[in-house]
């Protein structure tokens, strides 16, 4: 990103404000960024700002319900703004309820505790700016396994086309837009297309529960070997 005004613009919110601000230190030297730090009892006195992504900093005591409605309220605050979680230790029910209450980032504790952990960071909320549902392989895997449980018994991918088949197989395996269409020699935008098309007859709404479809009716794990 060149230019102040190209700068990704994230707040960093949590119940433990100094430690949101130690997140907002170390982002600010990864790379090009505007960030501050709020806790969840006033982060709304941001509300007049421009974000581009807000993240939520989900302590190990945060419950369920809380979750669900600080997401709520950052989107209800931010309208145009993608939400991301930050856990330092991740839980799978916690993770689910992020999603359901609309975080389209779920970054868990191997983040934070990498080596790398500042330009990793920037790079995920930079993915979760541009619209992507972002987790790490091992996460998708664990809320696909969490959503099977109660995930309908039906079988529908019959009623998917080859190509959506192969773009849904490389989702339930954590595989990225990008992945997915250097995987099947395909453009990100024919990905996401394909992941609309797909989402729409599984009659889910996020990548997540379409994954946990493909995992309760197994389906094939493997792409298929036809000839592209």
């Amino acid at each position: 990103m060149d230019g102040k005004q190209n700068r990704l613009r994230v707040l960093v919110v949590g119940n433990h404000k100094l430690v949101c601000q130690s997140i907002v230190h170390i982002l600010q030297d990864a790379g090009p960024i505007e960030a501050c730090a709020a806790s969840f009892s006033d982060f709304t006195r941001f509300g007049g700002s421009d974000v581009d992504v807000a993240v939520c900093v989900i302590a190990p005591e945060t419950s369920l319900e809380d979750i669900e409605e600080v997401v709520q309220d950052l989107r209800g605050t931010w309208n145009d703004a993608k939400i991301a979680c930050l856990f330092l230790e991740s839980k799978d029910a916690t993770m689910v309820a992020a999603v359901r209450a609309g975080a389209t980032g779920i970054i868990d504790e191997s983040i934070a505790l990498g080596v790398s952990f500042p330009i990793d960071l920037l790079k995920q909320l930079t993915r979760v700016a541009d619209g992507e549902f972002v987790c790490s392989s091992q996460v998708a895997n664990r809320l696909a396994r969490f959503h099977s449980r109660d995930a309908g018994t039906s079988t529908r991918g019959e009623t998917l086309t080859h190509r959506e088949h192969d773009v849904l197989c490389l989702l339930s395996e954590g595989r990225t837009n990008r992945d997915i269409a250097a995987r099947l020699l395909l453009s990100e935008h024919t990905v996401r297309t394909h992941l609309r098309g797909i989402m729409q007859k599984l009659h889910v709404t996020n990548r997540v529960q379409a994954a946990a479809l493909a995992w309760k009716g197994n389906l094939s794990l493997e792409v298929t070997k036809e000839k592209r």
